[in-house]
């Protein structure tokens, strides 16, 4: 009990490091502790940050990376879409997307032959 108890305030700390380059390398040295570990279950979670750990290391270099902002461009162009309805080509499409969007390149209203 108190080998698990540790393995996980050990995670907890690493993650919530100051410093990234160093929480990384307590990460890092933490993975180490979990896969000599003689708990099972810490060592299957070792393997799985052990597989995954182009993404830890990203999130530990680049910080919590979302992807709000992609949504919300989705959700623009849904609308769009939403709006083309009726409009006799593909550009007219594009137009419109880059309209809601404020791109400075388009030409609706006009109509493009």
């Amino acid at each position: 009990m108190g080998e698990a108890y540790s393995l996980r305030e050990g995670l907890v700390e690493a993650l919530n490091w100051p410093n990234r380059s160093e929480g990384l390398k307590q990460f890092l040295r933490w993975l180490e502790l979990a896969k000599q570990s003689t708990l099972v279950p810490f060592k299957k979670v070792a393997n799985f940050f052990q597989n995954h750990l182009f993404g830890i290391r990203t999130y530990f270099e680049k910080g919590a990376i979302t992807n709000g902002l992609f949504e919300a461009l989705n959700a623009k162009i849904q609308l769009a879409k939403r709006r083309a309805r009726g409009f006799a080509n593909i550009q007219s499409f594009i137009n419109m997307i880059y309209y809601i969007n404020g791109g400075e390149n388009f030409a609706y209203p006009l109509k493009t032959l």
